[in-house]
Parts: C-alpha cells; structure tokens; sequence
C-alpha cells in the first residue's frame, strides 16, 4: 500500500516537474538567443506569460525572466516595454539580498531609459542612491557599471571632462572585477568617447581588444556597434576606403542581428563614405535601402543625415529641380541655438544655395548663404574651440596621469564633481545677488512711484487746507455713486453744510484765524461723522457731505449731532477765543 502511494505522489508531481522544465528551457534557449538575433529570443518568450506554467514559477525564475524581457525590449529600442519589464522584475527583487545582482541590472536597464528620455536628473539620483547600497571593495563590477551610465549623461549634457573621467573611472574599476563582457563594453564606450576628442591611438588599442572579444564569443549585437567604431577609427585617419570596407562586411551581421536600427545606423555610414568617394551609382542602391530603413529613425540627427545624403546625391547627380523639392521646406532648416545639428542644417543651406545657382536663382542662392554667412563663421569658430577645448582636456589629465602612474580614477572624478559643485553653488550665489539687487533696485522704485501717484492724487482730489476731497473729486465719484446707490435703489444721503457768520470771522480777526476755523470744522466732520461718509468741500465754507446706506432720517439725526458738537467747538488764538 505504501509503494502505491508514494508510486502515486511521483505520478502527480512529474507533469508538475515536466511544466517547470519547459518553462525554464525556453527561458534558457532565449538567453542563448540573445547575442546573435534579439528579436528571435523575445519571439520565444513572448507566449509564455499568457500560460498557465508562469504563474507556478519560483521569484528568482521570474525575476530572470522580467530581466531578460527587459534587456531584449531595450536592444530592440523598445523603451517603453524595457521599462515595464524593469521595473515589474525590480518589485520582484527589492530589499531581497539574494537578489541583489540581478536588481542592479533591471537598476540599468531603467537607467537606460531615463538616458534615452533625457531625464538626467532622476538617472543621477538614481546611480547616486544605487552606489550608496554598494561596497567599494567588494562591489567594482557594479560600480563600473554605474559609472558608464554616469558618463553617458555628462556625456549627453556636453559635459566633456566629467564624461571622460566617468569612463576612465569605470574601465579601471571594471579592470579589478571579474567581469570580461562588462570590461569590453566600458572598453567600447570609452573607445568612441576617445574618438570624438581625436585620441585615436587609444581609441585603436581598446577597439582591437573588443573586436576580439566580440568576434571569440559570438556577440552579434556587440560586434556590430565595434565594426561601426572601427568605421569611424578608419575615417578618424583618413582611410574612408579601409571604412567602407569594414561597414560592407558588417552588413550580413546587421542583418542578422535584426534590429532596423543598427541597419539604419550602418546604411546611413556606408552612404555617407560612398558619396565621399564618387560612388554615385552604388549611393543610389543604397538610398533605396535607407528608404525601407527610415521607419526606424527615432533621433533628428538620424532624420538630418538621410536629408543630407539624399540632397548630395541630388547635387552629385545634376538633379537640380529634385534638390530644390527636397530643399523647399524651409522648417527643416532652421538655425538655433540649442539645436546640435546646425552643423548639418548649415551644409543643406549651402548644397541648397548651389542648386538654386545651378538652376538659374541666383538672387535666392544669394539670399540664402547671406542670410547665414554670420552661422557659417560662429560653426567654424566653435567647431574650432571645440577641438582646442578636446585637446586641453586630453593634455591636462595625461599631465595628471604622469604625475601619478597609481592614480584613481573615481577619486579624481568624485573631486572634479564636488569642484563643478561648488563653482555652480558659486555662480547661483551670484545670480541670486544680482537678483535681489534687481529686486531691491525695483522695490524702491515702485515705493517711489507709489508715493508720487499718493502725492498726485493728493495735489488733484484734496483740497490742501482742510484735508477734506474737493469739487474734482466729486465730479470723479458722483457716476460711480449714482451707480451704485441711485441705480440699484439703495439709500443715499447728502448733507449741504454751511458756517453762519464766517466772513465775520474773517474780517475781525483776519484770513489767518478762518483758515484755523476751516481745519478745526473739517476735524469735527471726520470726528463725528461715520467712517464711510464722503466730505467734499465745495468751496469756502460750503461742505457737502454724502452718506452711503444712509436714509433720510439716519441723516437728519447725524446733521443734528454735527450742529451740536460744532456749537462746542473752540479755536484759540493769540488774542482772544471765538466761537
């Protein structure tokens, strides 16, 4: 009975076991995938989250199988899909420790995207608060790969020393670890940064390196991206034959690696060099190539490149009136000053300019290069600041490095950034100086004009004796009043106020003490009378006094009051009292 059972067990859980393993060698075929065709590898684990086996898979089987998705969906330059993935393996993987390698590569993968939607504040938090749950010791691997996406940001944001160092600092880092596929891929981005500064005897050393790394372990993708530097190595000296040849052989893996990008990128280099050297024919076999390909343009450099090759062609070819239909649309060509292709935009306006000479409009040719003559002279003067600017920097850290052959890179990065800090807290500091002089300089003058428009307002609407508003003023509220009150039928009383024997005053004891009776009186009008009463006086001793939601008997009764408390009113002067 007890061999029936346990024969029984073992019955049930084999379909269990059988399930697992089938899950797990389609994982493990995609992986293998990987290197040499992307698209066929995310092709096999596509269908496997809508079975049932996926939801019977163990954390650690799932979290493989999110990075995996994720690093295929970013090789494809699927970016959203990459994100989705990352971030689902990353809930899967946090704050768990024997997941802490493969949470740093799904960490990568949404540093990728970050880089690729150009959110480099969020990327530099996040490599910031990645490398502070990291051992410097004990972590190198790691804190190479964070440092090459470090690069790769400075290196977007124009920043060409912080760029530099971040790439030293990550191929030295990735030197003392273990891993030889992270060490040539820091190794290439270095390679390419190199190039663009023109150092190419090490741009050279490094890509020979990589080219045989690549080449031994079958890394399509890889591979591809070494042969494009190579390219760009050959062209760097000069040998735009030995170039072409490099992307013409490259172009069976480009196919085979399947990505529309990588082909584009590679069709775009071949044009480019084909045109350089008077292969007309082949360039148009190759435009027709580049016209299926250009669905997968995703930058505006890309997109101006083909706009450029196509315009050259045109103008190598004698084809003067298709020049100047692909050239018609001015919004293509526009200048400005945060755009990075103006390089570009400059060499259509000019290939633009010789079409229409070509064709007869030399007024417009004329217009044209004119118009940009000043864009033409700063491009050079800055491609040539550029290069003197690239080669300071090279200069300065091989000084820095002859100086100290055990220098560490990440320490002088991490002082380079604290240094670039503080010069930025610097030029904030004073920026904010100058804006609150500005707003100083600015708070004073509207105190100024605040009181001058008072002063003119007292000058135009009160009267200067008494303080009380004159006959201007009345004129200015009597519409606003009658709007208000008469329109909207709500009370208004006015007071006619008149002082008996005031020219008596006058004549007895001089103009002097009348003036003295006016301001006393106006005093007692205020004192008395309700805050938002209107006193105007007309002239003389005539006052008008209006009260706002005041009836006929609210203002008899404050008329009355008035009367009484100027029965008891008092003026002193220096001879007798009176009235």
């Amino acid at each position: 009975m007890l061999r029936f059972i346990s024969f029984l067990l073992l019955f049930l859980c084999i379909p269990v076991l059988a399930v697992g393993n089938e899950f797990i060698n389609l994982l493990t075929q995609a992986e293998q995938r990987v290197r040499i065709s992307p698209n066929q590898a995310r092709e096999l684990l596509l269908p496997l989250a809508s079975t049932t086996q996926f939801s019977q898979q163990s954390n650690a089987t799932l979290v493989r199988y999110y990075y995996l998705r994720a690093k295929l969906a970013k090789d494809l330059s699927l970016n959203d899909e990459s994100l989705e993935f990352a971030l689902t393996g990353l809930s899967l993987a946090a704050n768990r420790p024997e997941f802490k390698k493969q949470a740093l590569r799904l960490t990568l993968i949404v540093l990728h995207f970050q880089l690729q939607t150009q959110a480099y504040s969020q990327a530099k938090e996040l490599i910031d608060h990645s490398m502070s749950t990291l051992s410097y010791d004990e972590d190198k691997s790691e804190h190479a790969a964070l440092l090459l996406f470090k690069a790769k940001i400075y290196q977007q944001e124009n920043q060409s020393d912080l760029a530099l160092l971040s790439y030293k600092a990550a191929y030295q880092l990735a030197l003392q670890s273990d891993d030889e596929a992270l060490k040539q891929l820091i190794a290439l981005n270095l390679a390419g940064r190199l190039l663009i500064l023109n150092d190419i005897v090490s741009a050279e050393a490094l890509l020979e390196k990589s080219n045989q790394y690549y080449e031994k372990n079958q890394y399509s993708v890889e591979n591809l991206v070494v042969q494009i530097k190579l390219a760009q190595l050959a062209s760097s000296k000069g040998d735009g034959g030995e170039a072409l040849r490099i992307l013409l052989n490259a172009r069976p893996l480009s196919v085979v690696v399947d990505s529309g990008l990588y082909r584009l990128i590679i069709e775009l280099s071949i044009a480019e060099l084909q045109l350089q050297s008077r292969q007309i024919i082949a360039v148009g076999s190759t435009l027709q190539t580049l016209q299926e390909l250009q669905k997968h343009i995703r930058r505006a450099d890309d997109k101006d490149r083909l706009l450029l090759i196509k315009a050259r062609y045109r103008l190598a070819t004698d084809d003067f009136s298709g020049l100047n239909e692909l050239l018609a649309d001015d919004n293509s060509l526009v200048i400005s000053d945060d755009k990075k292709s103006n390089a570009t935009t400059l060499e259509l306006l000019k290939i633009k300019a010789n079409g229409l000479a070509a064709d007869g409009q030399f007024k417009q040719a004329y217009q044209i290069l004119s118009e940009n003559r000043q864009h033409l002279v700063t491009e050079n003067r800055r491609r040539n600041f550029d290069n003197l600017q690239h080669q300071k920097l090279l200069f300065d850290l091989a000084f820095l490095q002859q100086k100290n052959r055990d220098l560490n890179w990440s320490t002088v990065l991490q002082q380079t950034e604290i240094d670039r800090h503080a010069q930025a807290l610097s030029q904030l500091n004073l920026k904010l100086l100058f804006v609150g002089c500005i707003a100083g300089l600015a708070l004073v003058l509207i105190i100024l004009l605040y009181r001058n428009r008072q002063q003119f307002y007292k000058l135009t609407y009160q009267d200067q004796l008494t303080g009380l508003y004159n006959r201007r003023y009345l004129f200015l509220v009597f519409n606003k009043l009658q709007r208000k009150f008469v329109s909207k039928k709500q009370p208004l009383t006015a007071l006619m106020l008149d002082l008996d024997h005031f020219k008596r005053v006058n004549d007895e004891f001089g103009h002097g003490v009348g003036d003295e009776v006016l301001v006393n009186f106006a005093l007692c009008c205020k004192r008395v009378l309700p805050d938002d009463s209107v006193i105007i006086r007309l002239g003389g001793e005539e006052v008008l006094v209006l009260l706002p939601d005041k009836h006929y008997g609210d203002g008899f009764k404050m008329a009355e009051t008035l009367r009484l408390a100027l029965e008891k009113m008092c003026v002193t002067t220096p001879v007798v009292q009176y009235f």
